[in-house]
């Protein structure tokens, strides 16, 4: 009972954006940084790592890691993360074909603690000439779910 009435206790406290630690574990794992936008309640993130052919599975579960990382690190144990695995797809802009999605996962992550939720897609992708490795984050800081 008393962990529950902490957990309680905690809600509504305001957390490190989930945007801001992904960012954090990509520049520590990649010397990358997401670009990142925020508007009021919102904020997006996207990056795009490009690799070489031979290296892209390798630099994909890297990517993977530092996401999952950044995710736990903030949700802790209150919260709920949904991970849905892509195995292929396409990505149209404009109604035309512009990309592959070779591989990839998708996370929804709801913090019980600050009450954000987020959409975090990490895709393997290519244009028929290169590979590279997109992450997009879309945060709500104040999620309508709570």
């Amino acid at each position: 009972m008393e962990n529950f009435l902490n957990k309680v206790k905690n809600r509504g406290k305001k957390c490190e954006p989930i945007t801001k630690l992904v960012s954090e574990s990509l520049r520590e794992e990649f010397n990358e940084d997401l670009r990142i936008d925020e508007k009021g309640d919102i904020i997006t993130g996207s990056i795009n790592i490009c690799v070489k052919t031979s290296d892209h599975n390798k630099v994909f579960f890297q990517v993977m890691h530092a996401v999952e990382s950044a995710i736990v690190h903030h949700i802790g144990g209150e919260g709920e993360i949904i991970k849905l695995k892509v195995r292929n797809g396409e990505i149209y802009d404009m109604g035309q074909l512009e990309f592959l999605i070779i591989k990839g996962a998708v996370f929804e992550v709801y913090c019980f603690k600050c009450f954000c939720s987020a959409i975090i897609r990490v895709l393997l992708e290519t244009n028929w000439e290169k590979k590279w490795i997109s992450v997009d984050i879309d945060e709500y800081k104040k999620s309508p779910w709570f």
